[in-house]
Formats: C-alpha cells, structure tokens, sequence
C-alpha cells in the first residue's frame, strides 16, 4: 500500500514538472534553431548532395576499365567455301582443287567478350573545368547554410522579441481590464445613488467589452508566436516555452563606412554572386573544349569462342579520336549561350555590390533611430512611474477611488510595454545589420 502510494506521489510530481515551460534564453533558442531548425537540414543535406556529385566527377578523370560479353545463337552454321582451282591449274586441265571444299565454321553459337583499360587524354581538359564546376556547387551550397543560418537566426529574434512584447501588453490589457471593471463597478453605484443616468454605467460597460477584446485578441496572438516559434526552433507546436527578456544592450557607435568594407567581405549575397561568375567563367571554357578532338588510349583484351580460324584469346593496345567535324554551328550557340551567362553573373554582382551599400546604409539608420526612439520611451516610462507613484499616494491617502489608481497601473504597463519593445526594436535592428553584413545575428 505505501509503495502504490509513494508511486502516485512521484506520478503526480513528474507531471507537475512536465507541465512547467521551459525557459528559454535568447542565446539558447539561436543555438536550438541553428541546430534543429529543418530548412537548416535540408541546406546542410544539399552540401552533402553537391560533394558526392564532385566526387563523381572527379572519378571520370581516372582510367575505366570496361567488359561487354555477347552470347550469339544463329540460325544458320557458317561455313568458308574454297573455290575449285583456288591453289592453281595443272596439266590436262586439273584443278587445284578439284570441286568446291564447304567447311563449317564451328556451332551455331557465338560467344565474344572483350575487355578494355581506357584512359581519356584530351577530354581531361573538360572535366578539369567540370570539376571546378561541382567544387564551385559545393562552396555555392555552403554559402546558402550560412545565408540561411543568418536569416533563421533574425527570424528566432523577430519571434522571440514578438513574444516578449506581446506578453507585456497582455498584462498591461489585463490591468486595463481590471481598471474598466471597477470603473464599470463606481458607475453602477453611481447610477444606483441617482448621481449620474444610466448612460454612464452604459459607456462603462462598453469600455470594459473593448477592454476584453482587446485582451483576447493578444492572447490569440500569443498562441500564434507560439507555434511558430517552436516550428521554427525545430520543437512539437505544444511545447511550452518562457521566454526570459534579454539583458539591456549598450549603444554602440555606427560607422556605415566600417560596416561596408566588413560586407563587402562577409555577405553571403555577395559572396554567392562571386561564386556565380566564377562557375559561369567555367562553364564558358568547359564549353569551347568542345572543339578539341576527344583523344584516347586504351589497351583490350577480345576472347572468343565459335570461331576456328580466328585466335581465342587477342590484345589491342591503341589511341581512340572521335571529333564532330560538323555540328551546324551547335557549339558556337552553345559557348555564346554560356558567354550571356557570365555577363549576366558579373552585371549581377555589380548590382549586388551597389545593392549592398544602399542595404548598409539604411540598417544603420534604423539603428541609429530605433536607439533615439528606446531614449525616448524610457523618459515617458518614467513619467508614468512617477504619475502612477503619485495616484498610489492619493488613493492610500483616500483622495482618489481605486479605479483612478488602477488605470495609472494599466498605464504604467503599457509604458513598460512600449519601452520593451522600443528596446527590442532597437536589438532587432543591430540584429538585421548583423545579418546584412553577413554576420551571425546573437
């Protein structure tokens, strides 16, 4: 009996604990995206995908060593006819031989195999190019982790700090939900002493429904920053998770000029166009190898059996050319086509360049003005913690009704609310610099 119920006891407290959220840092869900995240998967598998195909080129430049076997059942034997007189005429018209000689040439089947060592010479040159081509896909779909990495990453701060304001706000609707009740409350008992008409209490009322509107209305969008963040983080839609506010983050000087030059080198957008030309520089000379004759050696081995005249077993060694003498002006078209291509690669990373600047230079005036808009917001939250210090004075003194004293409390959350999310704003904009210069936003 004890063991049954020390057992519902440890039941009981598992589930008490597994029925707490989880609490999450911002450094903490960055990491889980990064680590869980399934669009973050499918890029890395990509990179696994574009290896083994440079892999695969890379073996077309090695010797191939081939066999092709025929098993031939005809339905008529062969057979070699000697003519008569083949070998020479002798005196009184004798001929050499005499008669036509028939001789069957083995059954009617045919076995052949040969086997063949080649080494391509000449094509070497193309599949140089090819492989420059698949190593350039490699590092293309490399830079694309890390473009996504970067971009999951603004996304898990854009949530989180979502989630965070949201939550401020709810607790601010539910203090103004509380101020209308008993603002709802004084009108009543006003209406009920014949101080003011029924309108009052009416008016009252109607706050109060806006009130909780305006409360459900936060609380669905709670739910909904929910499940996308733990899509989003890689975790089940019902998990539950809180949130913890990041430490304050100190202004920092913003330099455009700096922060150019670091994207400049660091932009996966840039990094990836330049990865675009030279994979269309590639591709144009891989193209114009199509002109040179494909040369190779190789050394066979040719075994038959069916054949009595010819040698069971033979060896070749020797050099294979095959060149299109005449394509009708295909592979112009072709090295033209690939030509385009490039200009379009350079004239793109021309404009991404010049894209970037533009890009760098309005993330730092976000920040710049999201910084001046936190001062801002701190100096009304202050205000209103100095109004509301006042109106819990007076009440506590009974110079004021509770309902006064409520909605300065309401007021003072949603100053808070909008400081936090002035302060937010102003991390999410050092965030998306971090990302537009190519940096990992933390």
């Amino acid at each position: 009996m004890r063991i049954c119920i020390l057992a519902m006891i440890l039941a009981l407290a598992a589930s008490g604990e597994s029925g707490q959220a989880r609490r999450m840092t911002l450094t903490e869900a960055v990491d889980l995206a990064l680590r869980d995240n399934a669009l973050l998967k499918i890029a890395r598998l990509k990179v696994g995908e574009h290896a083994r195909r440079s892999q695969a080129v890379r073996a077309d430049t090695y010797p191939r060593l081939t066999n092709e076997a025929n098993l031939w059942q005809t339905l008529n034997r062969q057979q070699v006819t000697i003519p008569a007189g083949i070998f020479g005429r002798f005196p009184e018209e004798a001929l050499l031989p005499p008669s036509p000689i028939r001789i069957e040439q083995g059954g009617n089947s045919l076995f052949f195999t040969s086997t063949t060592l080649g080494q391509p010479l000449t094509q070497l040159i193309k599949l140089h190019h090819g492989r420059r081509i698949a190593a350039l896909d490699v590092d293309l779909a490399a830079t694309d982790v890390r473009r996504a990495e970067n971009e999951i990453a603004l996304k898990v701060h854009e949530l989180y700090f979502a989630m965070l304001i949201a939550e401020q706000q709810r607790r601010a609707a539910e203090l103004l939900v509380a101020a209308a009740g008993e603002r709802l409350a004084d009108s009543r008992r006003a209406v009920e002493a014949g101080q003011v008409l029924e309108v009052a209490a009416i008016g009252s009322r109607a706050s109060l429904l806006e009130k909780r509107h305006a409360l459900l209305a936060l609380e669905n969008q709670l739910s909904d920053l929910a499940v996308e963040f733990n899509d989003l983080l890689g975790l089940a839609p019902d998990t539950a998770l809180e949130v913890v506010p990041p430490p304050p983050l100190e202004a920092a000087e913003v330099s455009p000029r700096e922060y150019l030059e670091t994207a400049l080198a660091a932009s996966t957008e840039v990094r990836a166009a330049q990865q675009a030309v030279e994979k269309a520089r590639s591709a144009v000379r891989a193209a114009k190898t199509d002109y040179i004759p494909e040369l190779s050696v190789f050394g066979q081995h040719i075994y038959q059996s069916g054949v009595p005249f010819l040698a069971r077993n033979n060896g070749i060694v020797g050099l294979r050319m095959n060149w299109n003498v005449f394509d009708f002006g295909k592979r112009g078209d072709i090295v033209g086509e690939r030509t385009a291509q490039l200009a379009q690669a350079e004239e793109n990373l021309r404009r991404l360049r010049g894209r970037l600047q533009v890009e760098v230079e309005k993330a730092c005036r976000k920040v710049e003005r999201s910084r001046q808009m936190r001062d801002v917001a701190r100096e009304a939250l202050a205000l209103r913690r100095e109004q509301e210090r006042l109106n819990r004075d007076q009440h506590e003194a009974g110079l004021t009704v509770l309902a006064a004293y409520r909605e300065s409390s309401a007021e003072l959350a949603k100053a808070e609310a909008d400081a936090l999310a002035a302060d937010l704003s102003y991390r999410l904009a050092r965030a998306e610099l971090e990302r537009t210069i190519g940096r990992l936003p933390r």
